[in-house]
């Protein structure tokens, strides 16, 4: 569909919140009057089988067709305002960033990823799991539940709002900023995986966003020492498949807000935070 994009396919994903009012308090962070949607992917899928995640998945042409034009809000930008064009030294994903070609480019890409999300949503439900986002950490951190280090990060920045309302209006005043492009990159140390975000000081300045170069990070040294070293953090430790921590002490952009910093284990990282 996008043809710069030869190296991935896109995608998207819905993060439902669903009201809970009144509900008791079953985390350290106290009552959150809400729940997330995650679904459970197949045991016998290819990718991440098992896994609790958000809902979403693969773009199809059809979420670009010409055709949505006659349901959506006639006015400017389909209803959803014009999203803020990046400051200075700023950079977009490609997914939104890229032109494209063919009769499936007459919507942008910040409605047909919306529109990709639902129809997903609608696909995939089956197994559903509703939860606050504390309350699905520690089922993750008792291996009740399973979900990669991305649901990890979004749910360590989500326990920065216990009420629906707070989350509602956080997300309706940055929804026209626009998104940062990220692209994760595993750095493997001794004795585990640093998966470096933007903003580290660990993470190369040219990472591989086309997965031409088949970047590949490593060293000698343990988690302990590389994060004892570094002054800037942006970064998920990963000593197992559930024992994850998320470091970060430098400003969001974007007006976004950072994860709280929270972790599986008996790590003493934060002392240099």
């Amino acid at each position: 569909m996008n043809p710069r994009l030869r190296h991935w396919r896109e995608a998207a994903t819905l993060l439902l919140a669903a009201g809970t009012p009144g509900r008791p308090p079953r985390s350290p962070l106290g009552p959150f009057d809400y729940e997330l949607l995650l679904l459970r992917r197949s045991s016998r899928s290819g990718f991440m089988p098992g896994a609790h995640v958000f809902p979403g998945g693969l773009a199809e042409p059809a979420d670009f067709s010409a055709e949505w034009l006659g349901l959506l809000p006639a006015s400017p930008h389909y209803g959803l305002g014009a999203v803020k064009p990046p400051p200075p030294g700023g950079s977009r994903a490609p997914l939104f960033a890229t032109d494209r070609e063919g009769p499936s480019s007459q919507l942008p890409g910040e409605v047909a990823f919306r529109i990709c999300a639902l129809r997903e949503t609608f696909e995939e439900a089956g197994i559903l799991l509703w939860s606050s986002p504390p309350e699905a950490i520690e089922r993750f951190k008792s291996q009740e539940i399973w979900f990669p280090p991305p649901q990890f990060y979004e749910f360590c920045r989500l326990c920065n709002f216990s009420s629906l309302g707070e989350l509602q209006k956080f997300s309706s005043e940055r929804a026209l900023e626009g998104c940062e492009r990220w692209m994760p990159v595993m750095l493997s140390a001794a004795d585990g995986l640093i998966q470096l975000l933007p903003g580290d000081e660990l993470y190369p300045e040219d990472p591989d966003y086309t997965g031409e170069k088949k970047m590949i990070m490593s060293t000698n040294k343990k988690v302990e020492d590389l994060m004892k070293e570094a002054g800037l953090f942006h970064r998920i430790v990963i000593k197992n498949t559930n024992n994850l921590a998320i470091y970060v002490n430098i400003q969001a952009k974007y007006k976004h807000i950072n994860p709280l910093m929270m972790k599986s284990d008996n790590s003493d990282y934060n002392s240099r935070l």
